[in-house]
């Protein structure tokens, strides 16, 4: 898992896939939550902002390119502008039927400012979806990857605990009903720590 980001597509789809995204055909529940509250949320379809932003010291056409291949390759149908993009990716039928994050209703917006700030937003749809805990690090991820991918920042070799606790979650939810799938302290400090001296990304429901 030490390898570089590069933008060579299959390699960087291939690394970001095992981590981000596919949750081992896991129903869309939390596990912490009384079963009246996760009805709630389900009809509710709340929706959720998830905003980062960096600074980068790569200009013009090669930052937006690269960006726009990173955007690509997470599934997103990208437009390109000279100093943003924007995209959409998955479908009321992911939001329906999907275990998967990445087949969710997104937007995406990416803004590169005069001062080479680069901010990106993705917009969730939630709907008929239960947004854990754990979900949001799927976005999350998304978003610190993109700058580790862009500065071509190895990805930490840890990122497999991340898989792995999601994974073990997975089972334990197919043996126990809506149990588990909490974050051990270590684990989200480790998930924190990847924010390379920005402001961690924020997160907004959206009622």
């Amino acid at each position: 898992m030490a390898d570089s980001a590069d933008f060579n597509g299959g390699a960087l789809n291939k690394q970001l896939n095992g981590l981000i995204g596919n949750r081992f055909e896991m129903p869309n529940v939390s596990y912490t939550h009384p079963l009246q509250v996760i009805i709630y949320k389900i009809y509710k379809s709340m929706k959720y902002r998830i905003k980062y932003s960096f600074t980068i010291d790569k200009k013009g056409l090669d930052l937006m390119e690269n960006s726009n291949r990173y955007w690509s390759t997470r599934g997103f149908d990208c437009k390109r502008r000279s100093a943003s993009i924007i995209g959409k990716r998955g479908s009321s039928l992911g939001n329906l039927t999907s275990f998967n994050m990445t087949k969710l209703i997104c937007d995406l917006d990416v803004n590169l400012s005069q001062n080479n700030t680069v901010t990106t937003e993705l917009l969730v749809d939630g709907k008929f979806q239960d947004i854990t805990e754990i979900n949001l690090w799927d976005f999350k991820l998304e978003l610190i990857l993109y700058e580790y991918a862009l500065k071509d920042i190895d990805f930490p070799d840890f990122l497999s605990e991340y898989k792995k606790k999601k994974d073990n979650a997975a089972i334990k939810w197919s043996f126990t009903m809506m149990r588990g799938r909490d974050f051990s302290p270590d684990l989200k400090n480790k998930l924190e720590g990847l924010v390379r001296g920005n402001q961690a990304p924020s997160v907004e429901v959206i009622n």
